[in-house]
Order: C-alpha cells, then structure tokens, then sequence
C-alpha cells in the first residue's frame, strides 16, 4: 500500500517529484518540509523544501555529500538561479566505479535506488551544523534507512549521462556566498569531540545571528573513507596517489611575506574570507603517482632527466648558466633568502647585459628564484601532507584550509592571514601553513631514484657471485630469512641460479627511530622520527653510505607517535610494499634502458625496542603478560634460570597475528585497552603483508641490546655509579687512575678511533656505542683484571673491617634514632603547625646505616671476561657456525653469575632479550646486517644540526634526499667495507710520489735478498732455467739476471678494507695502525710493526714471473712468557687471544723473515702498557673482524 505524504514525513521521508516523475524517496535533511504550493506558510525548524519542478530550496544547507563504499559517490551542488525562490538549485551528481555520471533535478541522495546495504555498508551524508562559536562546521555521519516498501511502480530517473567524472573523494570543497546566510541548527550525535561542539536549535522564526568566520570542514583522512572507519582501522585498501604539494627544496622558511616560501605551508590559495581561489603561479611537483595494488601489467618509472641536459638547457650562454646555477647553490646549500636571491638574480642581469653575455632584449634569463628552480628541474622528491597535530592522521594536499580533523576536532591549517596591502591590490592571501605536516615518499618513488644511478643495479646482483661457504656466515645472503624468502608463486625469491626470471629482487629491512633536540636548556625538547630504508643486496661498501640509506617519511615533533597513530604512516608504506612483492614495477635504468620489473621483499624491521612494539604491535618490556617479542616468558619469568638461557616456548606470527586481529575489531577504547594489557597485541600494519613473520622478522637491535644496554650498564651503573671503580686522589692512585693510566698508552688504528682518557669520569663524557664495543674487547678486557688483582684483596679487607664495625653503627644509630623519636613527640605544637610528612630541618631523622656488601667480587673480573669473549664473536664481521653456541654459553654464563653477584633487581629486560641474538645471527648473518648504527649516528648528526624548531623535519628530509655525497665523512667509520666486492682482501692504497728521479726509493738489503730468493722460486715454480742475483753477488750463478733495486712505495694499503699505515709514513711515526698479526708457513701467530709497504717489479723478467704483490717490511716484537696477572685470566678465553710482550725490544732479522707478502697479515692489533709490573710490559688483543677457533 503506497503511504501518504503525511505518514512519510512523520517517519523523516519525502517522495521525489521531479520532472522525471521518479517517485523515489529521500530523507528529511534538517527538520521539517515545506512545500512551495500546498504548504505557504512556514513551519518550526524549517530548512529545506521543494517545489512541483523538485527544485530544493535550502536556507542554510550548503551542499549534501553522499558515500557510498564500492565507488558511488552522490553529491549536491549549488547553483545561482533566478527561477527559485531562494537564487538557488540543487543537482544530484551520482559517480559509479564505471567512471559514469547521471544528473537529475533531485536535491538529495535516493535511498531506495544504489542502496548502500546492497554493499554491506551504510552510507554517510553530510550536514552543515551550527556551533556556538558562530563558525559553520560540516559533519560525516552514518544514515541508517528506516524499514519501508518502495511503490512497486518506481522507474528509475531517465537523464542523460555526461562523460566520465574524475572527482576525488578524498578532497572537499566547501563554496560560501560572499554574502552570509543563515546556518540551520543539526542535532548531530554521535563522538565524544562532536558533543563537545555547542549546537544551537531553532525553535522559532527568528533568523540566527550572521557572522563573518569562514566555515570549517571536517575533513576525510587519506585511508579512511568515513567516521565510521576513525575508531576502527579498516581493512587493506588500494593505496591514494600521492597529491602534488608545490614549491619544495629549495624554498625558505622565512618571515613576514616569505611564509609562502616553505613547502610545509604550501595549500591551497584562499580568498580573503577564506575561500579557496585558483593559483596558478605554483609550480608542481613532477612525482608520478603511486602504483596500486590491482594491476594487470605493473607500473613503469622513467629514469631522472639527465641534469647535465636541464643545466644546458636553462640558457643558451654558459655565464648566464653558471650564475643560474650559483644562485641555486647558494639557496640550497647556504639557505639564502628567496628575497636575496631574487636581488641578486636583478643585480646579474645589468651586469651581464653590460659584458654583451645576454642581449638586450633578452627574457629567457631568469630574475626570480621560482624561475631557477623550474629551469634547474629542482624540485622536492616528497610530498608533503598535512596532518593532524592531535593524532596524526594524514590528510590530502588538497584539503581545504578550513578543514578539522573528524576525530578530534583539530585545525589542521593556521588562520588565513591576510596583509593590508594585498587587501588593496585585490590580491588573494597566503595559503596559511598547517599546524603539522610530515614529508613522505613511496618505495617505489625511491627505488626509482636509487636505480637511476649508474652501477647501483650491478651492484645489487654482486650477491650472486659469491659462493656461500657451509660453515661461516658473511653476509645476509647467507642467513636463513634470506633463502627462505617465497615469491608470490611460492618459488624461491631469491635466486643465483635464474629462477627470478629475469627480474630484479630486492631484500629491503626498515628502521624507525626518533632524534630529540632542544633549542636551549630552558626549551622544551622536539622529538622528530625518520623511516629509512636499506637495500641489503648491496655490499656492505656501498650499503652504509648515505646516499644509499632511502628516507620513506618523518613523523613530525614536538612528541612522538604512540603505537596505534605511528600505522596512519605506515599503511601507505604497507600499501606501496604489497604492490612492489605481488606485482612488482618496472623501471627504466642506465643498465636497463627497456625497463626490468623490479620485486621487493621486506626482509626485517630494526628500531630499538619502544619503536620496534610501535611499528610491529607488541608491547613494551613493562608489560606483565608479554614483555620480550621473541618468547612467552612473562615478567616475572624474564630473570629465572629459564628466561637467562633461552628455555621459554617462543611466540608465533599466527597467534600474534590474531591477537593483533581481535584487538582491532575491538570498538570500545576500555575494552581494546584491557585486551592489550591480556596479550600484549595491538594493530600493525605490517600485518597484510602475506610475507612477513611479524615475531620472527622484528630484530632486537643488537646495537641497543648488547653495546648500550648490557655493556653500558655493567660499567657505569654496576662499577662507577657504585664506586666499584674509584677514582685516584692526589696521594693514592686507584683503579680509576690505573684505568687511565693504561688508556694513555693504548694504540689502536685510526680507523678503530680512541677512547676518552678521562672515561669514567665526567670530564670524560658518555660513551657511543661504538666505544663501548671497543672498550668491552679491547681495552677493558685487558686492563679489568690487572685492576682486579691490585685491588681485590684491598676491597675484600675494607668489607671484613666494615662488617666488624656494623653491629656499633648500627647500635649508634639505633640510640640516635630514639632520642630524635622523644624530641618529636614532646614538640607537639610544632609538630600540629607542620604538614604531614614534613621533618624539621633543623632537627632531621638519622640515617640507618646498611649492611655493608663487597665492593670488587672476586669473580667479576673473569665473569666480565666471558662477556668480552662472547661480544667478540658476536660482533665479528664473519661468524663461524662452530664458534655460535661457544658465544651463547658465554653470554648465559655471564648472565647467570651476574644475578648472583648483583641480584635480580639489577637486570634488566635487556639481559633476557641477548638470549636470543645466537637465533637472530642464523636467520641475517653477522651484526652488520641488522642493527641500528646507521640511523643512531644520523639521528646524532641531525639533532646538533642548527634547525629552526618549526623546520627541522623539512631540512632533515631534503638533506637525507638530496644528491650531494656523504659530505665529510659523516659515516665513514660506520662504513663497513666488503672485501667480497673487489673478490680481494687486499688493495694498494696511493703510492708515494718522489718528485726527484736521483732519490726513487730503493730496496733495502734484506728487501734485495728476499726479492732474489722470491723471484727464484717464482721462476722455479714456472719450470723455467732462469736465476736472479744482486748487483756485484759473489756467488751468483753465471748469466744471472740482475735485480733492479728500485721499488714503489705506498702510503697505506688496505687490509678487508681497513687501513694498515706503515710507520715510515705515519705522523711522528706511530706504530697504531701499523701493528699487525702475521701467519708464516713456518710461524703462526706473531706479532710486528709495519716498517714500509712497497712493490717490485722486474723489467726483464718473464710475464710467469713478475707479479703484482705488495710486500711489507716488519719488525718483530719478542713474545713474553709471563702474564700480569695471577693465574692468567685471559688463558680461558683464546677468542680474546691477549699477549705479552717485552717493552720495547724487537726480535733479530735472522729469527723471522724481515720480508712478508701482505696478503700474510692476518689483521691488526691493539696494544698498551702495563706499568703494574716490574719491568713494564707491552700487552696485545687482536683487531680481527673473522674471529675463528
């Protein structure tokens, strides 16, 4: 039965009675109806009403948006008309996935055709609301259709259809009347930040009171399609393109008129009232679109215009271009102003007119930096969006600058500013900046920009050509994770032998972590966070530099992220990385001009453990339940014998998995809150990644776990803030000052750097991380137990005697503590006129004295020992298969005896977390591949940058994209070089050049007779009759070929990529990077200075013959049989392998040959003084980076 009008409008509907006679029905927007013809007179709360032409006359309601999931998308928009009442009509614009469009003459969503529970969703319609602020808001809210029966003569509207719309759901345009109207009064239910609004209702005729203020929209964020979907996360989805965001790089960040400069600030235009004006004068960002997830044939990225081709083409005169280019460099890399260079860009163009470089008439030379910019193709690789300061959601480049944010009711923008003289000229304001915005960049944008530099192909496919060895780990490619990775077809991902068909396989691991800075000490502190990317097919050479380290996004300060905010970033990571594995992109290279797919697969997540619970889902180590990422010990569990040595069951990516899944399809904040503190478990995006072990493939940081936690804590908090370890006084030198003391004569190589003299002690700073592992094997190993053994028996007397004295102390004190106990009890006035829990100051409570406890345990020294030991094989460059569980027990055992020695109180979950580094090793390789050195040293470098406050996120994206090399060095000690690169582990470095002919170096006697003597045997070996004497030898064979006693000296050479400077070229002659260990044929082991490094060759020598070999001449120091130390500590640990050596007295040239090659030195070595003993000695560690049984 078809219902009246009457009984429709009581159940909040009303046919459609357009021209088209559709009959469809619509909900009541507002309020009540009034309809032109039968109903003249007005009702209470009227908003909207319709005529018999269905023409919708709306006071107040600017426009009506409808969502609906699936690609419909139905909007209304105003139009100024003479025939309605109002100036206004409405057209309903419906946008289907066909790409299709029909208009009809109907002011409001249908709800009987498209129904949006066809789709299994309801749909959203917005409403314009009316605060008490007087600024009009629109709101997203779900429409639930009420249960009714459509007439069963209903034909659909019949209008033609127009082409194909492109409209973007995600930007919103809110159009005003440059006259205000009224706004209607909304109830709008719903969130917490909505309720907080105050909505004002109209109960009465009277119109509501005008005002001026430019609206606010709430605007839509990037990955959510409604409100619905603000306190869910919704599932996986095609990731958004990216969106321009204008000038970039190069743009300056200065006051005044100049805000428009900064990249950040970059919007939309807008009119003096704040509504959105075209600009045209901002130039775009050239970044393509990111690819999606459903693809038929995957996306294809050009290479980078050539920049020598845009620099020749900027102008046609090579001066003008050199001034063109000197003006960019100046910005870029200097930061000149935009208005300076623009004055100098005025003041070059006289200048050059007048030398006759440009004509007269000539406009092509540019006179602004905008123009530099576009004819230098310099623009930013990011995009920069705008974000919510409250929870960092991401929004579009095109949202408008009066939107809010739908959760928490946010500006995203700053006011519109606008000066007085644009007002005269007419000219629209400045796009005002957002609170907060963070610079992003798509993998596949980046990998575009990696591949287009030449060799960085090749060099990703090296891997290939190396043979893993069965029983020692080198590399990545060797661990575990790496040969078990699946493509999408389930075949190897992976492969040296073809089975990746032609395409190009990365391995990617990504790091978070967040650099602080304060700009005074009074200032509060801006945390800004970087995700960087590294490509582990790379060898270790070129994977550390930072060039090669690729920067996806930065989250903005002052605060960090919490773990549920930090995956608003990482879902357009996530989207972009599953269409990189599914169906990979193709990119035209220098090596591959017709374009090669390209597949990646994210291999590992390193952070340091808060941001690693942030990115991955787990918790913290506070939690009572699951505090370790690896295992189910609970708190209480991590410090038993169990959870010491690895005993507790681990955890599985499956039940991870589906903790993390029932946590997010938790609607209430309470209940989501209670689950986590359950499981431990929230949401991480990384989950939809089909690949990805979020347990397995989650690092603990090895750098973190080991260098400043376990390392750090043992010598600062268990020896120094103790005062184990004291310092020496003007009459009594102790272990501090025996510490120092040694420090002063410890020689290391340059490239292994130097620890503080003063280290303990405040002068002396804190310790990096890379000191600590040098300390921890090196130095400290040697000298612990040399300072244990002069004062053990010291410290052991001082207990005994202070264990005597206790029972008077405390009987002392005891007295004290009653006579304080009587004097406050009869102070009773001043007691009442005193706060609760205040003591007076003049009369405090004595101190109870505690039971004294041994300051040096005996066995800590050797307990410290096994830490060192282990570290060593740890930390090593290479790792043995066969030394692994050799490193584990160490590291247990060392765990163990240090609770015994300290308590449980002082562990740390840092101590439990080790036990699984040996798993960690299997699964990547050495250290190297895995831990966090490289972003810690750039987040030092970035957070003593000189930034301004609201521009440190800026700068430290364009210095981490930029092209420009390393600068000095600013990594070059993070470097790690890969000798499997070069396929040697020796290389000559450069060469010593004699400006003098008459002084060529020459060999020196002992060099002459093992040049004969090599070349004999090379000659011998080659079955050749040929013999090699010295000049004027007595014995020589007749018909000898004489040696040529010239040769080439070199300044260095390098040893697996390190350093060996020998003392005849080293500042004052310094032995400490010339320090070697040797392996002879007929001696193993030993020890000597590098005197030169030089090469020969014979002129008239067969080609059999002549060889290419460096050589060195060393000077062998004599090997000690003594230790310094009662029952030789170090005799236990051979990883350490540490010498004696007499001081100063070097082995006779006829005990070994003077002579080596240098493909013989096995690696450097460290060596100090011990002046504890009568006579002083020299003691040694080796430096080796392949440490072997």
């Amino acid at each position: 039965m078809e219902s009246s009008s009457d009984d429709l409008r009581n159940r909040g509907l009303f046919w459609c009675n357009c021209e088209h006679t559709c009959q469809r029905l619509y909900p009541i927007v507002g309020g009540d109806l009034r309809h032109q013809q039968s109903r003249p007179q007005p009702l209470n709360s009227v908003n909207a009403g319709y005529d018999s032409a269905c023409r919708i006359t709306q006071r107040s309601l600017d426009y009506t948006w409808s969502f609906i999931p699936g690609g419909l998308y139905h909007t209304t928009t105003r139009t100024r008309t003479s025939s309605t009442p109002t100036g206004y009509s409405s057209t309903l614009t419906r946008h289907d996935p066909a790409g299709t469009s029909a208009n009809t003459r109907c002011g409001l969503a249908p709800l009987a055709s498209d129904n949006a529970e066809q789709l299994g969703r309801p749909s959203f319609t917005k409403v314009p609301m009316d605060t008490s602020d007087g600024e009009g808001m629109t709101d997203i809210r779900p429409f639930t259709p009420p249960t009714f029966s459509p007439p069963p003569t209903s034909p659909p509207c019949t209008s033609p259809r127009p082409p194909p719309s492109t409209m973007q759901p995600l930007s919103l345009q809110l159009s005003r009347d440059s006259e205000p109207r009224d706004h209607m009064a909304v109830q709008v239910p719903s969130t917490a930040a909505r309720s907080r609004a105050s909505h004002s209702t109209s109960t009465s005729g009277t119109r509501p009171k005008r005002t001026r203020r430019a609206a606010r929209v709430r605007a839509a964020p990037i990955g959510y399609d409604s409100d619905d979907d603000i306190d869910a996360l919704p599932a996986p989805r095609v990731a958004q393109p990216l969106a321009d965001d204008g000038l970039g790089l190069y743009d300056d960040s200065d006051g005044g008129e100049d805000i428009h400069n900064n990249p950040l600030l970059h919007t939309q235009a807008v009119g003096e009232n704040g509504e959105p004006v075209e600009d045209t004068t901002r130039p775009t960002n050239a970044m393509p679109p990111p690819p999606t997830l459903a693809l038929d044939t995957p996306p294809r990225y050009d290479p980078p215009i050539d920049p020598r081709a845009v620099y020749l083409g900027a102008h046609t005169s090579w001066v003008a271009r050199l001034f063109i280019f000197l003006v960019a460099f100046l910005n870029a890399k200097h930061h000149l102003p935009f208005r300076a260079c623009n004055l100098l860009l005025h003041c070059c163009v006289p200048i050059l007119r007048t030398l006759e470089v440009i004509e007269t008439d000539d406009n092509d030379f540019p006179q602004t930096l905008n123009t530099v910019i576009r004819k230098l193709d310099l623009q930013d690789r990011f995009t920069v969006f705008p974000i919510c300061a409250g929870c960092h959601r991401l929004f579009p480049t095109s949202t408008p600058v009066n939107a809010v944010c739908p959760a928490c009711d946010k500006r995203l923008y700053k006011p519109v500013s606008n000066s007085i003289f644009r007002r005269i000229t007419g000219q629209p304001a400045k796009p005002p900046p957002p609170v907060c915005a963070a610079p992003f960049q798509l993998p596949s944008h980046l990998f575009a920009d990696f591949l287009a530099q030449p060799g960085n192909e090749a060099a990703c496919e090296l891997w290939k050509t190396r043979q893993p060895a069965t029983d020692q780990l080198h590399d990545i490619s060797d661990g575990r994770v790496w040969n078990e990775a699946k493509a999408p077809d389930d075949t190897p991902f992976f492969s040296r032998t073809g089975g990746d068909q032609g395409e190009l396989r990365l391995g990617i691991t990504i790091s978070l972590d967040w650099f602080g800075r304060k700009s005074s000490v009074y200032g509060p502190s801006h945390s800004s966070g970087v995700l960087s990317i590294c490509i582990s097919n790379l060898p270790r050479s070129k994977r550390y530099r930072a060039s090669n380290l690729l920067v996806s996004f930065m989250t903005p300060g002052p605060r960090e992220p919490t773990g549920e905010e930090l995956q608003h970033y990482m879902k357009l990571v996530v989207d972009d990385l599953l269409t990189l594995f599914t169906d990979g992109v193709v990119y035209i290279t220098p090596d591959s001009p017709e374009g090669r797919r390209i597949r990646v697969v994210l291999l590992a997540v390193i952070c340091d453990h808060p941001a690693l619970c942030k990115v991955s889902g787990f918790a913290d180590h506070a939690h009572d339940e699951a505090p370790c990422p690896k295992c189910k010990a609970k708190k209480t569990e991590m410090f038993t014998d169990r959870g010491l040595r690895n005993q507790f069951p681990p955890r599985t990516h499956d039940e991870h998995r589906h903790r993390m899944n029932e946590w997010r399809g938790i609607d209430n904040t309470k209940d989501r809150n209670q689950h986590f503190k359950d499981h431990g478990s929230r949401w991480s995006e990384l989950a939809r990644l089909p690949y990805f072990d979020l347990v397995r493939h989650s690092v603990i940081d090895p750098m973190h776990n080991l260098l400043l936690g376990i390392a750090r804590d043992q010598w600062y908090y268990r020896w120094i803030k103790t005062s184990v370890i004291r310092a020496s006084t003007k009459t009594l030198n102790r272990e501090l000052g025996i510490i120092h003391k040694f420090l002063a004569t410890f020689e290391t190589p340059v490239w292994m750097g130097k620890l503080p003299n003063r280290v303990g002690e405040t002068a002396g700073g804190s310790l990096t991380a890379d000191e600590y592992k040098l300390a921890t094997t090196t130095a400290w190993a040697i000298i612990i137990p040399v300072v244990w053994d002069a004062f053990v028996d010291e410290a052991t007397r001082d207990q005994e005697a202070a264990l005597a004295a206790f029972p008077a102390q405390h009987m002392e004190w005891q007295a004290k503590w009653e006579a304080w106990q009587g004097r406050q009890s009869t102070s009773s006035a001043s007691t009442r006129t005193r706060k609760k829990g205040q003591e007076s100051s003049d009369d405090p409570e004595p101190d109870e004295p505690t039971q004294p406890k041994v300051r040096m345990h005996p066995d800590e020294s050797l307990n410290f020992l096994r830490l060192a030991a282990s570290l060593k094989i740890f930390c090593g460059s290479s790792v043995e298969l066969s030394l692994l569980p050799r490193a584990t027990s160490l590291l247990q055992d060392y765990l163990i005896l240090y609770r015994q020695i300290h308590g449980v109180e002082a562990l740390k979950p840092n101590f439990h977390w080790a036990t699984h580094l040996s798993d960690q090793i299997l699964d990547y390789g050495p250290v190297y591949n895995f831990w966090a050195f490289l972003s810690e040293r750039l987040n030092k470098i970035h957070s003593a940058a000189a930034h301004a406050e609201n521009d440190i996120v800026r700068s430290v994206m364009q210095y981490m994209v930029s092209d420009e090399p390393e600068g000095a060095g600013t990594l070059r000690d993070a470097v790690v070089s890969d000798e499997l690169a070069s396929g040697t582990r020796v290389e000559p470095g450069s060469q010593v050049v004699i400006s003098d002919p008459r002084k060529r170096p020459t060999l020196s006697d002992p060099a002459l007779a093992y040049m004969r003597n090599y070349y004999n045997a090379a000659a011998q070996a080659a079955g050749l009759s040929l013999s090699f004497a010295v000049a004027r030898q007595v014995n020589a064979v007749p018909d000898a070929l004489t040696l040529d006693r010239f040769c080439t000296l070199y300044h260095y050479a390098l040893l697996d990529g390190r350093r060996i400077i020998p003392t005849s070229e080293a500042r004052r002659q310094s032995a400490a990077s010339a320090l070697v260990k040797v392996n002879l044929p007929s001696a193993v082991g030993i020890y000597g200075e590098v005197v030169s490094i030089f090469s020969h060759r014979q002129n008239n020598a067969p080609p059999s013959v002549v060889t290419s070999r460096l050589f060195a001449e060393i000077r062998w120091m004599r090997e000690l049989d003594l230790s310094p130390v009662r029952d030789d500590p170090w005799s236990d640990f051979p990883e350490l392998d540490v010498r004696c050596f007499e001081l100063g007295v070097y082995h006779s040239l006829a005990t070994f040959p003077p002579i080596i090659p240098f493909d013989s030195i096995t690696c450097a070595i460290a060596r100090g003084v011990i002046e504890t003993t009568d006579p002083p000695m020299w003691i040694t560690t080796p430096l080796d980076r392949h440490p072997k049984t």
